[in-house]
């Protein structure tokens, strides 16, 4: 069986879920009578089987035969219990010899994510001037007695006349001598430059000090390791249905604590596609890869993958379902999104340049605050999802988009005041506000509408829009009216 011990007999029987206790109470007391008869039933039944056992040892004489006949039947039924209760403890122990086998399975693979491997390498440490930096020119009479501040760098020396003014002379002066030009930053930090890896400042950044090569040994991860860790989770978790939830949460914390987030500023250019990890990357492809089956139990108790704080560039969601995953607060500039599931997603504040949702389902994913304001071909817009029916963009910088989905299929999505839109985009809304202020009091006032200034907005795609910030409650009030008119509502849309 592949599922869970507790499982395993109703399974047998055609169940394929567990009974629900905490339901239809009232139904546990008419099975508890119905056992009571039953139990005294059985009783009775054994009892006239005694009966009619002695009267016939009694009437016919007390033979060997007959006295042994009459022992069988007295020890098959006594023994009867004793036989179910051990084969009911040997299944128990069996489980729980099977449920320690895996654990000790998972904590096996645990200890595999976290392997590493040690490495000697050829190296040089560099220190290198960094912050925020300033310029000044120095008067120097005596220049064999000058000193650099600390952390600064001398620029260029010249020659030249400058007058003096202020309270350390008595009347204005010309300084007729060297001049040296100093920079000097705030900080300074220290890298290790590999043999063959010249190290590159950053801008306004300066080399301060370079040191001599010696050999550093370095610790790296134990890439196939740890990839080998991830496909045993995926086999516990295809195994055992107690222990898929838990197995997700093993991966998606290992996704966030090997691939945090730095920044969620924008790439102002992309060269080549962003690099991910061979075992980040195998750990998204064993979650998108989980059964349907998997996925239902997952539903069933409300459970979201943790994916927040997340940089993630580069990397490959293709076909996997993601329903109601959390990628908040994330960088996913190239991230390629095509087919996947993102039904009710989270993208509160991510940076998703770049990004393809080609053939996706964005149906009721909230990208509040996220950033899409670069794009790179005609293919990456957000709207070549296969829907987007209820898509929440409040807050959102969506200036690299030129179009919205009309209303020709319905699709209605929801943005803001604050949503911010490109140059075409923000005219058409500002033309529309008078009619997106009579559709707000509409859905939330019950108040009448013109269908001409419905109309209006069904075309443009600006059916939902709010007048208002994304913070208002007008704006969360008409968010609420549009899931309840879409039947959004329950997992994984709140």
């Amino acid at each position: 069986m592949k599922n869970g011990s507790g499982a395993k007999f109703l399974e047998w029987v055609g169940l394929r879920r567990q009974p629900d206790f905490s339901k239809a109470p009232w139904l546990g007391a008419l099975v508890g009578v119905f056992l009571a008869l039953l139990i005294i039933s059985a009783t009775v039944g054994v009892a006239a089987i005694l009966a009619q056992s002695l009267a016939i040892v009694l009437k016919f004489g007390a033979d060997a035969e007959a006295i042994r006949n009459v022992g069988l039947v007295l020890v098959a039924i006594f023994g009867a219990p004793f036989v179910v209760w051990r084969a009911t403890v040997a299944q128990k122990q069996a489980d729980t010899a099977e449920q320690s086998h895996i654990t000790d399975q998972i904590n096996k693979a645990v200890a595999g994510l976290g392997s590493e491997r040690a490495t000697n390498k050829i190296g040089r440490p560099v220190k290198i001037y960094t912050g925020k930096s300033h310029e000044v020119v120095h008067l120097v009479e005596k220049p064999s007695e000058f000193e650099l501040p600390p952390r600064s760098r001398e620029i260029k020396r010249y020659r030249d006349e400058t007058w003096l003014h202020g309270n350390d002379v008595d009347e204005d002066e010309v300084f007729d001598g060297l001049h040296i030009k100093v920079k000097t930053w705030e900080n300074v930090r220290t890298v290790i430059e590999w043999q063959g890896r010249e190290v590159e400042p950053g801008d306004d950044e300066a080399i301060a000090d370079v040191g001599d090569w010696a050999v550093f040994a370095e610790t790296l991860p134990n890439i196939e390791v740890r990839t080998g860790a991830i496909y045993a989770l995926e086999r516990i978790s295809q195994d055992s249905e107690r222990d898929h939830i838990q197995i997700m949460e093993i991966l998606t914390a290992y996704i966030r604590e090997n691939a945090p987030v730095k920044d969620l500023v924008s790439s102002e250019k992309i060269s080549k596609l962003p690099f991910v990890r061979t075992d980040i990357q195998a750990a998204i492809d064993v979650i998108a890869r989980r059964s349907s089956r998997r996925i239902s139990l997952e539903h069933a108790k409300k459970y979201r993958l943790d994916l927040q704080s997340v940089d993630l560039s580069g990397a490959r969601f293709c076909d996997g379902d993601f329903t109601g995953a959390i990628f908040s607060l994330s960088r996913l500039e190239c991230a390629n999104f095509r087919d996947a599931k993102l039904v009710g997603s989270w993208f509160h504040g991510s940076l998703l340049n770049y990004c393809s949702f080609l053939r996706a389902d964005l149906t009721g994913a909230v990208i509040d605050g996220a950033e899409i304001s670069q794009m790179a071909g005609s293919d990456l817009s957000i709207f070549l999802a296969n829907s987007t029916r209820g898509l929440s963009m409040a807050r959102a910088n969506i200036s690299a988009i030129d179009y919205l989905p009309t209303d020709d299929q319905y699709t209605p999505t929801l943005g803001s005041k604050d949503t911010k839109l490109g140059s075409d985009l923000e005219s058409e809304y500002s033309c529309l506000v008078d009619e997106m202020r009579q559709f707000g009091r509409h859905k939330i006032s019950r108040k009448e509408m013109s269908e001409e200034g419905m109309e209006k907005l069904r075309v443009s795609g600006f059916l939902y829009w709010s007048p208002y910030k994304g913070s208002d409650w007008a704006t969360s009030r008409l968010r609420h009216e549009m899931r309840k008119e879409l039947r959004q509502t329950g997992f994984p849309f709140e």
